[in-house]
Protein backbone atom coordinates (compact mmCIF):
# COMPACT_ATOMS: atom_id res chain seq x y z
CA UNK A 1 0.00 0.00 0.00
CA UNK A 2 1.03 3.66 0.14
CA UNK A 3 3.01 3.03 3.34
CA UNK A 4 4.96 0.14 1.87
CA UNK A 5 3.07 -2.62 3.70
CA UNK A 6 2.58 -5.81 1.61
CA UNK A 7 -1.04 -6.38 0.67
CA UNK A 8 -2.36 -9.90 1.20
CA UNK A 9 -5.08 -11.47 -0.97
CA UNK A 10 -5.10 -8.72 -3.60
CA UNK A 11 -6.44 -9.84 -6.99
CA UNK A 12 -4.03 -9.41 -9.91
CA UNK A 13 -5.30 -9.89 -13.45
CA UNK A 14 -3.66 -9.50 -16.83
CA UNK A 15 -5.96 -8.76 -19.77
CA UNK A 16 -5.29 -8.44 -23.47
CA UNK A 17 -7.24 -5.41 -24.58
CA UNK A 18 -9.62 -6.40 -27.37
CA UNK A 19 -10.14 -4.55 -30.62
CA UNK A 20 -13.91 -4.92 -31.02
CA UNK A 21 -14.61 -1.55 -29.39
CA UNK A 22 -14.29 1.35 -31.84
CA UNK A 23 -12.56 3.66 -29.36
CA UNK A 24 -10.13 0.94 -28.40
CA UNK A 25 -9.08 0.54 -32.04
CA UNK A 26 -8.40 4.26 -32.20
CA UNK A 27 -6.44 4.26 -28.96
CA UNK A 28 -8.90 6.63 -27.30
CA UNK A 29 -10.56 4.22 -24.88
CA UNK A 30 -9.82 4.77 -21.21
CA UNK A 31 -8.62 1.35 -20.04
CA UNK A 32 -10.44 1.82 -16.73
CA UNK A 33 -13.89 2.07 -18.29
CA UNK A 34 -15.99 0.60 -21.05
CA UNK A 35 -16.69 -2.90 -22.21
CA UNK A 36 -13.10 -4.05 -22.29
CA UNK A 37 -13.20 -5.02 -18.62
CA UNK A 38 -16.62 -6.65 -18.47
CA UNK A 39 -16.25 -10.40 -18.07
CA UNK A 40 -19.18 -11.10 -20.40
CA UNK A 41 -17.71 -8.98 -23.20
CA UNK A 42 -15.62 -10.36 -26.03
CA UNK A 43 -13.70 -7.11 -26.30
CA UNK A 44 -11.03 -8.36 -23.87
CA UNK A 45 -9.28 -11.62 -23.09
CA UNK A 46 -8.20 -12.68 -19.62
CA UNK A 47 -4.65 -13.97 -19.99
CA UNK A 48 -3.58 -14.66 -16.39
CA UNK A 49 -4.72 -14.08 -12.83
CA UNK A 50 -3.25 -14.54 -9.38
CA UNK A 51 -3.68 -13.57 -5.73
CA UNK A 52 -0.97 -11.95 -3.66
CA UNK A 53 0.58 -13.93 -0.81
CA UNK A 54 1.63 -12.76 2.64
CA UNK A 55 4.64 -10.94 1.16
CA UNK A 56 2.40 -9.04 -1.28
CA UNK A 57 3.84 -10.91 -4.27
CA UNK A 58 2.04 -12.75 -7.06
CA UNK A 59 3.37 -14.63 -10.07
CA UNK A 60 1.77 -14.36 -13.51
CA UNK A 61 2.46 -16.27 -16.72
CA UNK A 62 2.72 -13.50 -19.28
CA UNK A 63 3.78 -13.10 -22.93
CA UNK A 64 7.23 -11.74 -23.66
CA UNK A 65 5.77 -8.63 -25.33
CA UNK A 66 3.35 -6.57 -23.23
CA UNK A 67 2.02 -4.21 -25.90
CA UNK A 68 -1.78 -4.11 -25.88
CA UNK A 69 -2.13 -5.53 -22.37
CA UNK A 70 -3.68 -4.18 -19.18
CA UNK A 71 -2.82 -5.16 -15.62
CA UNK A 72 -5.48 -4.64 -12.95
CA UNK A 73 -4.90 -4.94 -9.21
CA UNK A 74 -7.84 -5.02 -6.79
CA UNK A 75 -7.47 -4.95 -3.00
CA UNK A 76 -10.32 -4.68 -0.52
CA UNK A 77 -10.95 -1.09 0.53
CA UNK A 78 -8.62 0.28 -2.16
CA UNK A 79 -9.07 1.84 -5.55
CA UNK A 80 -8.39 -0.47 -8.49
CA UNK A 81 -4.96 0.15 -10.01
CA UNK A 82 -4.45 -0.12 -13.78
CA UNK A 83 -1.12 -0.44 -15.56
CA UNK A 84 -1.22 -0.23 -19.35
CA UNK A 85 1.43 -2.32 -21.13
CA UNK A 86 2.94 -3.42 -17.78
CA UNK A 87 6.71 -4.04 -17.84
CA UNK A 88 6.48 -7.68 -16.72
CA UNK A 89 9.67 -9.69 -17.07
CA UNK A 90 11.71 -12.30 -15.20
CA UNK A 91 13.87 -10.82 -12.50
CA UNK A 92 12.96 -7.91 -10.21
CA UNK A 93 9.17 -7.80 -9.77
CA UNK A 94 6.96 -4.95 -10.90
CA UNK A 95 5.97 -2.88 -7.85
CA UNK A 96 2.38 -1.65 -7.76
CA UNK A 97 1.05 0.63 -5.03
CA UNK A 98 -2.64 0.29 -4.18
CA UNK A 99 -3.93 3.45 -2.45
CA UNK A 100 -6.66 3.17 0.14
CA UNK A 101 -9.91 4.68 -1.03
CA UNK A 102 -12.24 6.99 0.83
CA UNK A 103 -16.03 6.72 1.03
CA UNK A 104 -18.62 9.42 0.46
CA UNK A 105 -21.93 8.69 2.19
CA UNK A 106 -24.98 10.74 2.96
CA UNK A 107 -28.67 11.32 2.46
CA UNK A 108 -30.93 13.29 0.19
CA UNK A 109 -33.92 14.84 1.95
CA UNK A 110 -36.57 14.05 -0.67
CA UNK A 111 -39.56 15.82 0.97
CA UNK A 112 -41.91 13.09 -0.25
CA UNK A 113 -40.65 13.16 -3.84
CA UNK A 114 -39.62 10.07 -5.78
CA UNK A 115 -35.92 9.18 -5.63
CA UNK A 116 -36.10 8.38 -9.38
CA UNK A 117 -36.40 12.11 -10.08
CA UNK A 118 -32.93 12.85 -8.75
CA UNK A 119 -29.33 11.86 -9.31
CA UNK A 120 -25.97 12.68 -7.79
CA UNK A 121 -23.23 14.49 -9.65
CA UNK A 122 -19.72 14.39 -8.21
CA UNK A 123 -16.84 16.59 -9.36
CA UNK A 124 -13.18 16.78 -8.42
CA UNK A 125 -11.46 19.99 -7.38
CA UNK A 126 -10.37 20.61 -10.99
CA UNK A 127 -14.00 20.49 -12.15
CA UNK A 128 -13.80 17.09 -13.86
CA UNK A 129 -16.76 14.77 -13.42
CA UNK A 130 -16.41 11.52 -11.45
CA UNK A 131 -18.24 8.73 -13.32
CA UNK A 132 -20.72 6.98 -11.04
CA UNK A 133 -22.17 3.50 -11.33
CA UNK A 134 -25.87 4.06 -10.61
CA UNK A 135 -26.36 0.46 -9.55
CA UNK A 136 -23.83 1.06 -6.77
CA UNK A 137 -24.20 4.76 -6.00
CA UNK A 138 -27.90 5.35 -6.66
CA UNK A 139 -30.18 7.11 -4.19
CA UNK A 140 -32.02 4.64 -1.95
CA UNK A 141 -35.73 4.70 -1.04
CA UNK A 142 -34.88 6.57 2.17
CA UNK A 143 -32.63 9.01 0.29
CA UNK A 144 -29.40 7.36 1.46
CA UNK A 145 -26.43 6.97 -0.90
CA UNK A 146 -22.87 5.68 -0.74
CA UNK A 147 -19.97 6.23 -3.15
CA UNK A 148 -17.03 3.91 -2.35
CA UNK A 149 -13.36 3.89 -3.36
CA UNK A 150 -12.75 7.57 -4.05
CA UNK A 151 -9.30 9.08 -4.30
CA UNK A 152 -8.54 11.24 -1.27
CA UNK A 153 -9.03 14.94 -1.99
CA UNK A 154 -11.53 17.76 -2.43
CA UNK A 155 -14.85 17.18 -4.16
CA UNK A 156 -18.18 18.90 -4.72
CA UNK A 157 -21.51 17.07 -4.65
CA UNK A 158 -24.47 18.31 -6.65
CA UNK A 159 -28.05 17.10 -6.75
CA UNK A 160 -29.58 17.02 -10.23
CA UNK A 161 -33.21 16.63 -11.24
CA UNK A 162 -34.48 14.46 -14.06
CA UNK A 163 -35.70 16.41 -17.10
CA UNK A 164 -37.55 14.83 -20.00
CA UNK A 165 -37.88 16.59 -23.35
CA UNK A 166 -40.55 15.06 -25.56
CA UNK A 167 -40.83 15.67 -29.27
CA UNK A 168 -42.96 13.63 -31.68
CA UNK A 169 -41.49 10.14 -31.84
CA UNK A 170 -38.80 10.45 -29.19
CA UNK A 171 -38.11 11.36 -25.58
CA UNK A 172 -34.75 12.64 -24.37
CA UNK A 173 -33.83 12.36 -20.68
CA UNK A 174 -31.17 14.43 -18.96
CA UNK A 175 -30.40 15.75 -15.48
CA UNK A 176 -30.31 19.44 -14.61
CA UNK A 177 -28.24 20.34 -11.54
CA UNK A 178 -29.67 22.45 -8.73
CA UNK A 179 -27.15 25.26 -8.37
CA UNK A 180 -28.00 25.85 -4.71
CA UNK A 181 -27.30 22.21 -3.81
CA UNK A 182 -23.53 22.17 -4.41
CA UNK A 183 -21.86 20.85 -1.26
CA UNK A 184 -18.06 20.81 -0.88
CA UNK A 185 -16.59 17.76 0.82
CA UNK A 186 -13.13 16.43 1.67
CA UNK A 187 -12.61 12.69 1.18
CA UNK A 188 -9.96 11.09 3.39
CA UNK A 189 -8.34 7.74 2.55
CA UNK A 190 -9.68 4.94 4.74
CA UNK A 191 -12.47 7.11 6.17
CA UNK A 192 -16.09 7.99 5.40
CA UNK A 193 -17.13 11.56 4.62
CA UNK A 194 -20.81 12.37 5.15
CA UNK A 195 -23.02 14.99 3.52
CA UNK A 196 -26.73 15.84 3.40
CA UNK A 197 -28.51 17.32 0.39
CA UNK A 198 -31.93 18.91 0.08
CA UNK A 199 -34.20 18.06 -2.85
CA UNK A 200 -36.24 21.23 -3.41
CA UNK A 201 -39.85 20.67 -4.31
CA UNK A 202 -40.38 21.81 -7.89
CA UNK A 203 -43.47 23.84 -8.82
CA UNK A 204 -44.59 23.99 -12.43
CA UNK A 205 -46.12 26.81 -14.41
CA UNK A 206 -47.45 27.16 -17.95
CA UNK A 207 -46.27 29.03 -21.01
CA UNK A 208 -48.70 30.21 -23.66
CA UNK A 209 -47.24 30.17 -27.15
CA UNK A 210 -48.62 32.90 -29.37
CA UNK A 211 -46.72 32.35 -32.58
CA UNK A 212 -43.77 30.50 -34.02
CA UNK A 213 -41.70 31.03 -37.14
CA UNK A 214 -38.78 29.12 -38.53
CA UNK A 215 -35.79 31.34 -39.25
CA UNK A 216 -33.03 29.57 -41.18
CA UNK A 217 -31.92 26.63 -39.00
CA UNK A 218 -33.18 28.18 -35.77
CA UNK A 219 -36.63 27.93 -34.27
CA UNK A 220 -37.77 31.35 -33.06
CA UNK A 221 -40.69 31.45 -30.62
CA UNK A 222 -42.54 34.69 -29.90
CA UNK A 223 -44.71 35.31 -26.84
Amino acid sequence: DGEGVPWVAASVRLVRIGDSVEHARGGLQDPRTGLMWHAASRSAELVASATTAADGAATLHAPAAMRGFLLRVDAEGCEPVFVVDPPLAPGPPLRVVVPRGGVLAGRVVLHGQSRDLFALQLKRADGSRVPLDWQVTGIGPDGAFRVPLLTAGEYSVTLARKVEVRVPGTTRTSYAPFGACVVPVRVVAGATARVELEAPAVTFGSLDRKSTRLNSSHLVISY
